[in-house]
């Protein structure tokens, strides 16, 4: 299964997709997989599956002082991030992109969990979302925390 997804930085055919709870990825890119205790950089667009594919951040929209967009930056197996994006890039390589669907299990389980959206109104549209306790008690909890995010590995090195 290839990636193609019209108007992002994300329309390469080197692109993979892997589906969490499935046993299925495909991938190609070069370079070395990233072991643990490693400072990773990515890119990435999250959306929120419950919401129509709500975007609701983009390390493409975060910009340095010269218009680049900054890539997100942290340890490896540090716990800080949701476990979904630490297992898909476990087993990516440098340069290579895919498409992570995260189940609730894997995705936010508390608001301190990165990433965080920046903006203030995303980040309480997503959580009060995801958190619902009316359509938690209602079993809605497997659809509401259902994550998409595109990955791009950017770079990794020896802390």
């Amino acid at each position: 299964m290839v990636l193609r997804q019209s108007n992002s930085n994300l329309e390469r055919p080197e692109a993979s997709c892997l589906r969490l709870s499935l046993p299925f990825s495909c991938f190609k890119a070069s370079s070395i997989s990233p072991p643990h205790r490693i400072k990773v950089a990515i890119h990435y667009y999250g959306r929120l599956a419950a919401k129509q594919g709500w975007r609701f951040d983009s390390t493409y929209d975060h910009k340095d002082g010269t218009g680049e967009p900054i890539p997100f930056e942290f340890i490896l197996g540090s716990g800080k991030v949701i476990s979904g994006i630490e297992t898909a890039l476990r087993s990516m390589k440098v340069g290579g992109i895919r498409r992570v669907i995260i189940p609730p299990s894997e995705g936010y389980q508390n608001m301190s969990q990165e990433p965080i959206p920046p903006n203030f109104f995303d980040r309480q549209r997503l959580f009060t979302t995801i958190f619902n306790p009316t359509r938690l008690a209602n079993g809605e909890g497997s659809t509401l925390g259902t994550l998409i995010f595109d990955i791009e590995l950017v770079s990794m090195r020896h802390q």
